[in-house]
């Protein structure tokens, strides 16, 4: 999927802000405030495997990059579980 420079920057910048308040909220270990930014977080992954599953015929599967990025949304949709588990536990 082709993104324009600045488009390219915006995700980036919402990625990055999304990174780093989940390493704060793993950080302060209170899960229960960041509740619901957790399950948004599982919900998030998902989603993109959903628009995996309906467009992956047009992405480059032999791109290392794609295989990256497989790996990030896997990792959304853990750390969105297990985050979202230890706070129901609180």
């Amino acid at each position: 999927w082709a993104l324009t420079a600045l488009a390219g920057r915006a995700v980036a910048a919402w990625l990055l802000g999304l990174g780093v308040a989940v390493a704060h909220s793993v950080w302060e270990a209170d899960y229960g405030r960041v509740r619901a930014g957790t399950a948004s977080l599982a919900v998030f992954g998902l989603l993109q495997f959903v628009a995996l599953a309906r467009y992956g015929s047009a992405v480059d599967w032999a791109r290392p990059v794609t295989w990256g990025y497989m790996v990030l949304m896997v990792s959304f949709v853990v750390v969105g579980v297990v985050g979202w588990a230890a706070a129901r536990g609180k």
